[in-house]
């Protein structure tokens, strides 16, 4: 059955993945790290890679994605201080694509996914 119709994405086209209204620390965040793309409540997002302070390396691939995302002298202040980040500096740093009202996060992802979706299909 054709991806449109399944509702899935063909591999290797991005989508909005995630939206996030709370915590991210650890594992949390290192599947939202895997994700497209990922969005956050600017009054409720906290992010944060934690394992450093308390003896262990962060695990699912956390250093190459945040490298990737923030840059190396970001990442490491994320990985070594294991400081949370709100979603403002989040947003900033590039650890989010965007950060926003939570009252409005749905409809902004919502419509994301709408005008994605809305382009034919790739072949």
């Amino acid at each position: 059955m054709p991806a449109g119709r399944t509702g899935a994405a063909p591999r290797g086209v991005p989508r909005p993945d995630r939206s996030l209204r709370g915590r991210a620390r650890g594992a949390g965040s290192e599947f939202l790290l895997a994700c497209d793309m990922r969005f956050a409540s600017r009054e409720n997002a906290v992010l944060a890679q934690p394992e450093v302070g308390i003896g262990t390396p962060p695990g699912a691939g956390a250093i190459q994605h945040l490298t990737r995302l923030l840059g190396r002298g970001r990442a490491l202040q994320a990985v070594l201080t294991s400081a949370d980040f709100d979603a403002e500096l989040a947003e900033r740093y590039g650890w989010i694509n965007r950060a926003g009202p939570d009252a409005e996060l749905d409809e902004f992802v919502a419509g994301i996914a709408a005008r994605m979706g809305g382009f034919p299909a790739m072949r």
